[in-house]
């Protein structure tokens, strides 16, 4: 039987190169529906054997998040500059099943919550905070997906 591998592709709104890393460990989803997706190996990004780092991660990743949301359930994020909005598709193995899951996608943001590294390996939590829109504090653009 052939290995599953689950993938995660975050591919910035405004247009640029994607990054595809392998799938994470561990995916959680808060009550807005925000994805936090956590790795505890060495997290290489596919086809490379280096290591992610900040730098790999540099125009991915937003800072100083603020999500807002209207009453029809519209949300923005507001962040520090720097930052994009993202379409982030990923698919994720099933462990009851070991079937692959998804492909599933959302927009947003993403903030880097922790990152560590050790002799024997890296941890990595990303958020993704679901935002149709996105304003950056400073500049005054705005960018939405399209």
């Amino acid at each position: 039987m052939p290995s599953l591998q689950a993938t995660i592709t975050f591919t910035p709104a405004s247009g640029g190169a994607a990054l595809t890393l392998p799938g994470p460990g561990e995916i959680g989803r808060d009550q807005f529906g925000n994805v936090t997706f956590t790795w505890r190996d060495p997290v290489t990004s596919l086809g490379s054997p280096e290591r992610v780092t900040v730098d790999t991660l540099t125009g991915y990743l937003s800072s100083g998040i603020d999500q807002k949301r209207n009453r029809v359930g519209t949300f923005l994020a507001v962040t520090d500059a720097g930052g994009a909005l993202q379409t982030v598709e990923w698919a994720e193995v099933d462990p009851w099943t070991g079937a692959l899951l998804g492909p599933y996608s959302a927009v947003g943001v993403i903030g880097l919550s922790a990152m560590g590294s050790a002799g024997n390996g890296d941890s990595l939590t990303l958020i993704l905070y679901l935002a149709y829109y996105r304003f950056e504090r400073g500049t005054g653009i705005l960018e939405s997906v399209s």
